[in-house]
């Protein structure tokens, strides 16, 4: 059976970043809002956490609804603030948004009783979650933590177009087509930057059904080479 991830809030980043992660899973995601009618029994409840008397409205709510079910709060960097307050709640762990990708899914694993690897495979690519590295061609393709999401996205999702506005809060940032520039610019180091397609006003995918490695044309880099002159 698969197991049911609650997402408690408003779909606020923290949130779409840990959906972005729990996507690569084989879990059932429900985002809900009313505590007083919450979802049937799950395996974890995931909130974003918020200082305060609302954090502790919502962890007394959470616990009252499942008493028995791991809760993480996601939100930013730990500081001594954070943790005078969750020091109250034992039962509630804390997860920062800065935590790698890799060690956000071995955690999220290790909850919900889950083992193995599920990497990702598109073309030549192939892009593991647990390791946060990706290979072209057996080749290793290095990325920034902010290219490898945007690659696991499009990867998780291949052949489908993801706009800008689509993928800035997947993401957690701004700037995509210059994270795409960049990730493009390290695959035809390999040749193969024909994998992700797409601008910026129609959006972006990574599709390998028609992609075909290019193999380098010596005259025609000498005379870009003697334009350039």
């Amino acid at each position: 059976m698969t197991p049911q991830v609650l997402l408690h809030g408003h779909f606020s980043p923290e949130l779409r970043c840990v959906a972005t992660v729990l996507g690569h899973l084989p879990v059932h995601l429900v985002v809900f809002d009313n505590l007083q009618t919450p979802p049937d029994p799950a395996a974890l409840v995931i909130y974003a956490y918020r200082p305060g008397l609302e954090h502790s409205q919502i962890v007394q709510a959470l616990t009252a609804a499942y008493p028995a079910t791991p809760l993480v709060a996601i939100g930013p960097d730990y500081s001594e603030a954070i943790h005078r307050d969750l020091s109250r709640y034992p039962h509630v762990t804390y997860l920062s948004l800065n935590t790698p990708t890799a060690e956000k899914l071995n955690r999220f694993r290790t909850w919900l009783g889950l083992t193995g690897p599920h990497p990702l495979h598109v073309g030549p690519l192939t892009l593991n979650p647990d390791t946060g590295t990706v290979r072209c061609h057996e080749r290793p393709l290095p990325l920034t933590a902010t290219e490898f999401e945007l690659l696991s996205v499009l990867m998780e999702h291949p052949g489908q177009r993801f706009t800008v506005s689509a993928l800035e809060p997947m993401l957690s940032c701004k700037g995509v087509a210059v994270h795409v520039y960049q990730v493009r610019r390290k695959l035809a180091v390999l040749n193969m930057d024909g994998l992700l397609r797409g601008d910026a006003s129609r959006g972006y995918t990574i599709d390998a059904r028609t992609s075909v490695r290019r193999t380098p044309n010596p005259s025609t880099a000498l005379r870009r080479h003697l334009l350039r002159l």
